[in-house]
């Protein structure tokens, strides 16, 4: 089976979801919270911004995928604590990470990136051609977002929620 990479994303409707965190009130919290389910509030931020470039481009929005979800957390937590930049650690490739997590049947990719800011990370994923073909990507039907001291990932996969 060939591996690809591709990125998919959920258009939301939750009011505050596309600022700042710093400027979201306290009446759009518990809204973020459950729309996005387990989401941290930046990762909100981005599976909010991401359907909405999806939505510009005409593409379907994704669901959240609580596997794709733990997958992205754990290798961001992992590439900082263990100081590496990339899709494969220095003891598993992606695609074994993905076996272990349960996402190997069907179409999986990742994004990655180091940034703290949700706006500058979507531009340089957009502006990237990889990075674009995955956000936009009609073979995926759900993504799970992962941010840790400034460690990006973002899973896609066409499995199901």
């Amino acid at each position: 089976m060939k591996l690809l990479s591709f990125t998919l994303t959920i258009v939301l409707s939750c009011l505050g979801c596309t600022v700042d965190s710093k400027q979201l009130s306290e009446e759009a919290l518990p809204s973020l919270t459950t729309s996005c389910g387990d989401l941290s509030t930046i990762e909100c931020e981005m599976f909010v911004a991401i359907n909405g470039e999806r939505t510009k481009a005409g593409a379907k929005a994704l669901a959240l995928n609580s596997t794709c979800t733990s997958m992205a957390r754990d290798h961001a937590i992992d590439m900082f604590t263990r100081a590496f930049f990339s899709h494969d650690s220095p003891t598993e490739t992606f695609r074994q990470r993905s076996t272990r997590y349960g996402l190997s049947s069907g179409w999986i990719g990742e994004n990655i990136a180091k940034n703290s800011n949700v706006s500058d990370t979507l531009s340089q994923w957009m502006n990237s051609a990889g990075h674009k073909a995955n956000i936009l990507s009609e073979n995926y039907r759900a993504t799970g977002i992962g941010f840790y001291k400034s460690y990006w990932v973002q899973c896609f996969t066409s499995m199901g929620l």
